[in-house]
């Protein structure tokens, strides 16, 4: 309930980080992760990973707390109460080079959900104030594109499937990526057809 609250009640909740966002990573999470320990720590990390959307950086590290000072007792030592905190507040660090295990997981979940066909409405929603495509770019991405700083919707979505399959660490997760990747490119073929037919590519505007 805690958690639903701080959705509910942030101006960010349909941002594109959302509850639904949170809990499918968190359901990704028990699928690809390769022991049920880290399924159980996986799915915590993945329910609270998105605070920082939420409630700021400035509060995200105590939101985190609280939201663990909330376990059950004795349903993690502290140790692990330790990493679930870890791999939440570090989930962005795309290149982090020391990830616990419950981070890997966490990592490699939420990319996965960032690849599924969902992507294609919460792109729009993250990225609000970015043009859908640029017309210039359409068969190519825009050179000073990059995921932190896309120049489109467009770029963002082809920018994912070409970093994120690499970036994935579990071997469930793989096999997953792969099969997004395709799809995420069928995608990206329909875009082009579209605007070959109104005779909108190959023009610089």
């Amino acid at each position: 309930m805690a958690i639903k609250n701080t959705h509910e009640t942030s101006p960010n909740k349909h941002r594109g980080h959302g509850l639904d966002h949170d809990v499918a990573v968190a359901q990704m999470a028990v699928y690809i992760a390769p022991t049920s320990r880290l399924a159980d720590s996986g799915w915590i990390a993945g329910l609270i990973h998105s605070t920082d959307r939420l409630v700021g950086a400035d509060k995200f590290s105590v939101q985190l707390r609280t939201y663990l000072d909330l376990l059950p007792a004795n349903s993690f030592t502290s140790e692990e109460i330790e990493e679930i905190y870890l791999a939440a507040l570090e989930h962005s660090e795309k290149l982090a080079t020391h990830r616990s295990p419950t981070q890997e997981v966490l990592q490699d979940a939420d990319k996965l959900i960032n690849m599924q066909a969902t992507l294609f409405i919460r792109n729009g929603q993250y990225l609000p104030d970015l043009p859908a495509v640029e017309l210039s770019y359409l068969e190519k991405i825009n050179p000073l594109s990059t995921y932190r700083t896309p120049k489109s919707c467009f770029d963002n979505i082809r920018i994912i499937a070409t970093e994120f399959p690499d970036l994935i660490h579990t071997e469930k997760g793989k096999i997953l990526a792969a099969q997004y990747t395709k799809r995420i490119q069928e995608f990206e073929r329909q875009v082009l057809d579209d605007h070959q037919l109104l005779g909108l590519t190959g023009i610089k505007w």
